[in-house]
């Protein structure tokens, strides 16, 4: 668990330092790194579910903010 409290650690850190509206490029990193923490047990810090639900909710603002009209 070590390793990926440190990668979650780093990512967090990573996300919270990018600006605002490019955060949602890390949220693959994000998922990935949830995934497998989910996949050996771990549970998830409340902080950090709440991270990629902001996440999650931008990188599909994004999708919208590109389309033609």
């Amino acid at each position: 668990m070590d390793r990926l409290s440190d990668e979650m650690t780093t990512l967090h850190n990573q996300i919270l330092e990018t600006a605002e509206e490019s955060r949602y490029l890390l949220h693959p990193h994000l998922t990935g790194l949830l995934n497998r923490m989910k996949a050996q047990g771990h549970e998830i810090p409340k902080d950090i579910r709440q991270l990629h639900d902001e996440l999650t909710d931008a990188a599909i603002e994004a999708q919208f903010d590109n389309m033609p009209v």
